[in-house]
């Protein structure tokens, strides 16, 4: 059972790769997306802590989010995959004495069933349950272990209500709970309050218009790229609030993360396909990837083989040229190394995100360039999670 959640989650990708009709969302239109804020209770105590640690006093740190993409496969049922975890860390205060606090990290990955139940045209009632895997980092003062990592697989049970702003929005309030482990995991309860975005009008109207009068989008591409560690990590540092100006720490945007294994020299081939084109700006799609890249330390080589979705956003077009920036997370990976550079990175199953930016040039927009920054990681899955940050690689392609 140690990788039931994602080797489901990988099942459900694969049917959204599934290809559809230029004309036909029957997967996005059945299809919303979660996002909540609220206090999670998951306390831990002297329960956990090894034998010959103290600690004076905590801090729970209530503020959690969860998020969720759920699929209605049926009236009034959906399967749903998400992750919920605090905002910041539980943490044990002077820990053996000293000024020293120490954090425990949780988070928990679910797939879950919810039956929803109408009240009227507006409010709602539901219930949701289904397997959950919590993962715990513990932590080490000096050379001894304060809480050791764990991690296990359990049931999420949830209910809440809805208010039904418009087709595509809804309101929704709701509590979690995971029962205690017994393994000395205390229970965790999650209240939470957020939104919910319905894709159901997703697929662009034409009126009909030609498709000849349509912006560009491209359909399938391939490209070749590489990169290296010659410039440094300075976007992937940007992008994840890890840049440093004098003493200033922690600049930058928070869309992205960094890594403790670092790439040096990076190849790679990739594969996409737009499974929907919105009127103007947005387009959707999935694809895959071989990556291999040089440690930049021990000089050995990785490989990671990874399937995933894609958001690209065209922010510029010009006769002859269409600029775009592109998203995607949570792309399931298969990596060969655990141990990279005397990091420990988790199992081989992991995932792959990555941002880029990048261009389709030519009459018929037949070529494409394209800069990128990738991250490897498991979302602390698993305890052990320490990322792998790949620098800038530049890619060529040829789109048809």
């Amino acid at each position: 059972m140690k990788n039931t959640v994602l080797l489901l989650w990988l099942l459900i990708a694969s049917l959204c790769c599934a290809q559809q009709s230029s004309e036909d969302y029957p997967f996005l239109s059945k299809t919303y997306v979660q996002f909540n804020l609220g206090m999670i209770f998951n306390d831990f105590n002297e329960e956990q802590l090894q034998d010959g640690f103290t600690y004076d006093g905590t801090n729970p740190n209530r503020f959690s989010g969860r998020i969720l993409l759920g699929y209605e496969f049926a009236p009034d049922w959906a399967i749903q995959y998400g992750v919920l975890r605090p905002a910041s860390w539980f943490e044990y205060e002077k820990v053996n004495g000293t000024n020293l606090s120490k954090t425990v990290w949780t988070n928990v990955w679910s797939l879950t069933a919810k039956k929803d139940f109408h009240l009227n045209d507006r409010w709602g009632v539901f219930i949701e349950a289904g397997p959950a895997t919590v993962a715990r980092k513990g932590f080490t003062l000096g050379t001894e272990t304060g809480v050791e990592d764990y991690r296990y697989l359990s049931i999420l049970a949830a209910a809440g209500i809805t208010y039904k702003l418009s087709d595509q929005w809804e309101l929704l309030a709701h509590a979690v709970h995971i029962p205690k482990d017994q393994q000395n995991q205390p229970s965790i309860q999650n209240y939470s309050i957020g939104v919910q975005y319905n894709l159901n009008e997703l697929a662009p109207k034409t009126n009909g218009e030609n498709a000849g009068d349509r912006p560009f989008f491209p359909t399938h591409t391939f490209q070749l790229g590489y990169g290296n560690d010659f410039i440094g990590y300075a976007p992937n540092k940007i992008f994840s609030m890890n840049a440093r100006i004098g003493g200033t720490e922690s600049l930058g945007i928070p869309i992205f993360w960094y890594g403790d294994a670092k790439a040096s020299n990076t190849v790679l081939a990739n594969y996409t396909k737009t499974v929907y084109k919105s009127n103007k700006f947005f387009s959707l799609g999935y694809g895959a990837s071989i990556t291999a890249f040089e440690n930049s330390i021990d000089k050995k080589w990785t490989g990671a083989l990874s399937i995933y979705p894609h958001i690209n956003f065209f922010f510029w077009r010009r006769e002859g040229f269409d600029a775009y920036a592109t998203y995607s997370v949570i792309g399931p990976t298969f990596i060969t190394r655990e141990d990279i550079d005397g990091v420990e990175t988790g199992p081989k199953v992991t995932y792959q995100d990555f941002i880029a930016a990048g261009a389709y040039f030519g009459a018929d927009r037949k070529w494409n360039a394209e800069l990128k920054i990738i991250h490897y990681s498991n979302g602390n899955i698993f305890p052990r999670n320490d990322g792998v940050a790949v620098p800038i690689v530049f890619q060529l392609g040829y789109q048809w």
